[in-house]
């Protein structure tokens, strides 16, 4: 039987995967510990999008840096986090 070898591409989306969905568990951790707290002065729209879009933002530079800029997801990443920052009211 031959041996499953990864490469170190395959490693490093490997990396960037994991530590996106890290990124996200907090940014819904965060939504959510924001929805709790009945007394926040801000309206909880704008914090939800404004933690999508740091999530995306940190997700897109995790897969740059993670994989040398060799996998487009960050390019989708990117785009996500710079229309969610400009729909904003």
């Amino acid at each position: 039987m031959a041996a499953m070898c990864c490469t170190k591409g395959m490693s490093a989306c490997i990396w960037a995967t994991w530590h996106i969905v890290t990124v996200f568990g907090w940014c819904l951790g965060a939504v959510l510990l924001r929805l709790s707290l009945p007394s926040a002065p801000t309206d909880p729209a704008v914090f939800i999008e404004h933690a999508i879009a740091l999530a995306a933002l940190v997700g897109a530079v995790l897969v740059f840096v993670g994989t040398r800029a060799k996998h487009p997801g960050w390019i989708g990443l990117l785009v996500m986090a710079v229309c969610t920052w400009l729909g904003q009211p």
